[in-house]
């Protein structure tokens, strides 16, 4: 990979560097705080969106300084820390700190939307990423990718006192065999300055991260970082100060900077660090291979990478049968409508949505119609395309996936709709074919020139909305 200049390089031409390493499987995102939103409050009452750690340092400054924040120090860099060094400099005592923020964490979840935050649900759905760090303490991360991933994701923490969680992660000798690892395994969420607790092992000031820097240099949690030497960093939202910054990509690099591979090249997104000159020179001056996205903000810069991740892959390209992004619409079709389902998959990928159907056709047995049904259970909406295709006598696949569909539809409440059938040709209405359950419903049929209905695109992004809402049926 050749070396690009800094800060000159323009971002539109990292996109394709970048689309390419995460389409290896070699990018691990590294999240911080920027990220982190809530919807507040949950009670009926206008709803907003809240940054995490604002909200966070509010709490805490009522809690210990008796007094609210000025808008300023909540819209800085670190909120919370300004609010907890300002208690410490007051005379406070640090250790109560640590014991307040749990419960200030659980008053906040109690009466949050329980929605899942748009960027991490977007970054969660990049399924080439396995591996997720972030640089808070907080639960909101490891659960959002337990909720879109469908299965619990592996959650380790570093903290100076138990370092052994991260030297346990198993890496292969080469990066071919830890991504064949990573495959076979679980997501992973890191959580690199702590995890939250009652006691002081969790990064909240600055002083603090440094006592972790320090600490690491003593307990070298080498399974970690013999991971990320592997691997890419897509650092996003963090604000990290520029002497921590400069430690992480050196940890990471596991030799000095001017010695960095060539096929090795991480990424900052902080168009503040632009305006830092010192690191921007430091960065160019030697050959780190790190590149500072500047022109977008942390939640920006996310929607612009799952955009260009979904339009690379294409709407239809969908995951085998083992994998569905929860939240998606399911299409169903008959084998000989393949072209149709690939214009409908189409359209409705065009609309933002994610979109799966299964493109091969061709797997069968116990195994495969397991996972058809699991991916009609983790979807938001469920499209049966009709056809005269869809009247073939016999069995057909298809009509498992209509009854599969038929019994998620009956878990669900009267009043609301999971099933949205699309008419492609002159199928009859009251053909006997098709199942009585789904002739019942309304019909949406194709314009004149194939395209979707606005109606229809309308009632599967209200779908969509529902299942992000309730988080995919438990």
């Amino acid at each position: 990979m050749a070396d690009h200049a800094l800060p000159e390089q323009d971002d539109e031409s990292l996109w394709g560097i970048l689309l390419d390493y995460i389409d290896e499987g070699t990018v691990v995102p590294v999240v911080g705080r920027d990220l982190l939103t809530v919807t507040t409050p949950a009670n009926g009452t206008p709803a907003h969106q809240v940054p995490l750690y604002s909200l966070i340092a509010a709490e805490l400054a009522k809690d210990l300084l008796r007094s609210d924040v000025e808008a300023a120090t909540l819209s800085g860099p670190n909120p919370l820390g300004a609010v907890a060094s300002e208690y410490i400099v007051r005379g406070g005592n640090p250790l109560r700190i640590y014991s307040v923020l749990p419960k200030i964490l659980k008053r906040i979840d109690e009466a949050r939307d329980k929605a899942v935050p748009e960027s991490l649900r977007k970054l969660a759905e990049i399924e080439p990423f396995r591996v997720f760090v972030t640089s808070t303490f907080d639960p909101l991360l490891a659960d959002c990718v337990g909720a879109i991933r469908r299965v619990a994701p592996s959650v380790v923490s570093y903290s100076p006192g138990a370092a052994t969680a991260l030297a346990d992660f198993k890496i292969g000798a080469t990066r071919t065999e830890t991504l064949e690892l990573l495959r076979g395994s679980p997501p992973v969420v890191v959580h690199i300055l702590g995890k939250l607790s009652n006691t002081p092992n969790y990064v909240v000031t600055e002083e603090d991260a440094f006592e972790f820097v320090y600490r690491l240099q003593e307990t070298s949690p080498e399974g970690l970082f013999d991971l990320l030497s592997q691997m890419k960093l897509l650092i996003v939202g963090c604000r990290f100060p520029s002497w921590l910054v400069r430690f992480f990509l050196r940890a990471a690099r596991r030799k000095r900077l001017l010695q960095s591979a060539l096929d090795r090249t991480d990424f900052v997104v902080d168009p503040a660090a632009a305006e830092d000159a010192a690191l921007v020179q430091f960065l160019r001056n030697f050959k780190t291979q790190t590149e500072i996205f500047t022109n977008y903000t942390p939640m920006e810069f996310v929607d612009q990478l799952h955009r260009r991740w979904l339009e690379r892959r294409g709407p239809t390209t969908g995951v085998v049968a083992d994998f569905i992004t929860p939240c998606s619409i399911f299409i169903s079709y008959a084998s000989q409508d393949g072209e149709a389902a690939e214009r409908v998959a189409g359209g409705i990928g065009a609309a933002s949505l994610p979109v799966w159907r299964d493109r091969s056709r061709l797997a069968s047995g116990d195994d495969w119609a397991r996972k058809i049904e699991r991916n009609i259970d983790a979807a938001a909406a469920f499209v049966p395309i009709l056809s005269r295709s869809t009247l073939a006598a016999g069995q057909r696949e298809f009509r498992r996936e209509w009854r599969r569909a038929i019994h998620v539809k009956g878990g669900l409440p009267e009043n609301e709709p999971f099933i949205y059938p699309l008419v492609i040709d002159d199928v009859p209405r009251d053909s006997p074919e098709i199942d009585g359950d789904l002739r019942a419903l309304n019909w949406d049929g194709v314009e004149a020139d194939g395209s979707l209905p606005a109606a229809f695109i309308d009632r599967l992004r209200k779908a969509y909305r529902r299942a992000q809402l309730r988080g995919i049926r438990g």
